[in-house]
């Protein structure tokens, strides 16, 4: 039996997905895009753990495709040499080579062939994570999230649709994980995807539950003329 096993991945997809993978080297698992195959085709995911994203699309037409590779994390350091121009193909071809540990894998797109080796860990339960978001008793319950990971998505959704979001629409949950819909019906080339964002953990607000900053408000109290104090008895004495 063979052991070297070609997929062809959404090279797109797998683009947008290293934007939430981790740069830390502590976290070594996850700095990569996690690729999953089976016959319904190409399963990706990435997290660093404050957000993930999981994508997904079937088998490419007359592409290779084999539904019993093994599932493998591709690394960033080669994920970052993919060059995604508005005139690029949609997809890339993923080579596994099972007999060494970790596997070798080579990523040929655009003329381009990128060799390395597959991240050698686990990659963690993110399906649990997904689960609670979707699934949260807290749902639209009002959360905080750190604007930086916001924008992370509408950069994934202006690459993989070529233009940017009007909006991303992100369900909160109150202090559990927060769904982001962030393609929404403009998917590229099949692909379906879905965002979790961790909330912040903050204080409350300084202008919770206050009107209006005086610096700011539309009808601002009269200042008093200068010299005048409560209980002046000036005019009666003029």
């Amino acid at each position: 039996m063979s052991a070297t096993f070609t997929v062809t991945v959404n090279a797109r997809a797998m683009k947008a997905a290293a934007m939430c993978a981790s740069d830390q080297e502590t976290r070594y698992y996850l700095k990569g895009v996690f690729i999953e195959t089976s016959a319904a085709g190409v399963t990706l995911t990435a997290t660093d753990g404050h957000r993930l994203v999981a994508m997904t699309h079937a088998p490419a037409t007359d592409a290779p495709h084999d539904a019993t590779a093994p599932a493998v994390i591709v690394p960033l350091h080669m994920i970052d040499r993919l060059k995604i121009g508005k005139r690029a193909p949609d997809y890339l071809r993923l080579t596994i080579d099972a007999t060494a540990t970790p596997a070798k894998l080579t990523l040929s797109f655009d003329g381009l062939s990128i060799t390395g080796e597959a991240v050698d860990g686990t990659y963690p339960a993110a399906r649990r994570v997904a689960v609670a978001a979707f699934n949260s008793p807290d749902a639209g319950k009002i959360a905080h999230f750190n604007p930086a990971y916001v924008a992370t998505f509408g950069k994934m959704a202006e690459l993989m649709t070529g233009g940017k979001p009007p909006a991303i629409h992100v369900m909160p949950n109150g202090g559990s994980p927060a769904l982001v819909d962030f393609l929404g019906d403009h998917d590229a080339a099949g692909v379906e995807a879905f965002g979790v964002l961790m909330p912040c953990r903050l204080g409350e607000s300084r202008y919770a539950g206050r009107s209006v900053p005086a610096w700011y408000d539309p009808n601002p109290v009269p200042a008093a003329p200068a010299g005048a104090q409560d209980g002046d008895d000036s005019a009666e004495a003029a």
